[in-house]
């Protein structure tokens, strides 16, 4: 299963999906960057610490498909 990390910013409305290698947050799903399993869960703990250096941001991991 493919996960995709969404972000909103303080001053978003919505969460949007990442692309991974800019940061960027994208409008269309199909320039988002899906992990795998296993960079999903290294993903999940590092969590906590993308929060920390992101303040005011908020992360989070959803289900491809």
């Amino acid at each position: 299963m493919y996960h995709m990390l969404y972000a909103k910013g303080p001053n978003d409305k919505r969460f949007a999906p990442i692309e991974w290698a800019s940061g960027n947050q994208v409008v269309n799903k199909i320039f988002a960057t899906m992990f795998n399993e296993e960079t999903t869960a290294k993903l999940r703990d590092d969590l906590p610490a993308l929060h920390e250096a992101n303040p005011g941001w908020t992360f989070e991991l959803r289900k491809c498909g």
